[in-house]
């Protein structure tokens, strides 16, 4: 989790430059102006405090300035970072001794925080702007405490850095291929909003329910766990953010297939070679995630459902029967209601090799449903498997990608 957010942070940094009207160089790339090189080089050594301030004052002159508002988002994100990580410290010891107040706390902190997004948001909005949006930068030189232990480890030198060659060998020390320099352009814009959409959508989901329940319920040994609703306005809201963060995902796809250049791409598009992350795409992969994002929406929809039977069919110990029902993960956004398990349907988990529907159904209550139209999602896990069981060992690697995409 540490090195996701470490990476999202650094893809948003990426897409900054400062501000004013980029000036072309002779090869017709735009370069900075003056008053974009304080942002630029507090940036380039990991100053997110000054580069947020030396943007902020671009800003103040020019509102409209893409590439100081990236910087400035890359400022404010870093900053709601930090004061979540210190609220939570300061939950988890409230869960246990005053679960009474948990509740408020915690969805003033998440509510807190999603302000924060809001605000990076709409300044990688200004920065999606400007359609020839790019910066050089090493983002594994940055000297940061992305570990949160308040110094400056080894594990925070390394977070960054490429680690293993096309081959799959290991970097040795030192090796400048270790730290490349990327040149992040206008699809890795679109690429943060829809990772911020996302977190947006995770916030909102935690501030609708009141956990504290679940302190209540652990001196006992309940058979129904129910955390209760308390916010459906949130759920609702957490859906369409999830929404938006699929169809960001998507046009950052579509932009970067539609690139034409091929120079240190931080994802690169089938029919581009120069990318320091030493891993080839294809078209297949394209493809794939393309119809991944289309699964993800029409199962956020209700459109679709997740066929039972099919994934558990992807496990060859099952020879169980394979007409399990469903799982309708639109419901959980457009029918909102208390989280609740059976956890006396986990006592029959020995049955479950034999017929899983009854527990199933038990432990999935409301979002299982008898009939769905089926989502295809499973199918492209089976096929994903079968390429891997037929030797296609660099598809392993590729669903890495595929991964860090969505």
């Amino acid at each position: 989790m540490t090195r996701r957010l470490a990476l999202l942070l650094a893809l948003a940094a990426g897409c900054g430059s400062g501000g004013g009207s980029p000036r072309p160089n002779p090869n017709g790339r735009p370069t900075a102006t003056p008053a974009e090189k304080p942002a630029l080089e507090a940036l380039a050594r990991g100053d997110f405090a000054s580069a947020g301030a030396a943007a902020d004052d671009v800003l103040r002159r020019t509102p409209d300035a893409a590439r100081a508002a990236a910087v400035r988002a890359v400022s404010r994100y870093q900053a709601a970072s930090i004061l979540l990580v210190g609220r939570f410290e300061r939950l988890e010891k409230m869960f246990e001794s005053a679960p009474a107040r948990f509740d408020g706390e915690l969805r003033s902190a998440l509510l807190e925080a999603d302000g924060a997004l809001v605000a990076v948001d709409n300044d990688l909005a200004i920065a999606e702007a400007d359609p020839t949006f790019a910066i050089e930068l090493c983002l594994a030189c940055w000297s940061y405490d992305w570990t949160g232990d308040k110094e400056i480890n080894e594990r925070d030198l390394h977070m960054l850095e490429i680690e293993f060659d096309a081959q799959g060998n290991e970097l040795p020390e030192g090796d400048p291929r270790r730290r490349p320099t990327f040149r992040i352009d206008h699809g890795d814009v679109l690429w943060a909003r829809a990772s911020i959409a996302f977190q947006r959508s995770i916030l909102h989901m935690a501030a609708a329910y009141q956990w504290s329940a679940l302190a209540r319920m652990k001196d006992g040994d309940p058979k129904l766990l129910r955390v209760p609703l308390a916010h459906r306005e949130d759920v609702a809201l957490a859906g369409k953010l999830a929404l938006s963060a699929l169809d960001h995902a998507e046009r950052s796809r579509q932009a970067y297939l539609a690139e034409t250049d091929d120079d240190r791409e931080w994802v690169p598009n089938p029919r581009q070679k120069s990318h320091p992350v030493p891993l080839e795409v294809d078209a297949r992969l394209y493809d794939t995630w393309g119809g991944t994002l289309a699964d993800l929406r029409d199962l956020v929809r209700g459109d679709t459902g997740v066929p039972l039977g099919e994934l558990f069919a992807l496990f060859p110990e099952y020879h169980g029967p394979t007409n399990l029902g469903y799982l309708d993960v639109g419901s959980i956004f457009s029918q909102p209601r208390d989280i609740v398990i059976e956890v006396g349907a986990l006592d029959q988990l020995e049955r479950m090799r034999d017929d899983p529907k009854p527990v199933l159904k038990g432990f999935l209550g409301g979002l299982w449903r008898e009939n769905m139209k089926a989502s295809p999602i499973v199918g492209r896990a089976r096929a994903a498997r079968d390429s891997l069981m037929r030797g296609e060992q660099t598809l392993d690697r590729k669903l890495r990608y595929l991964f860090w995409f969505n």
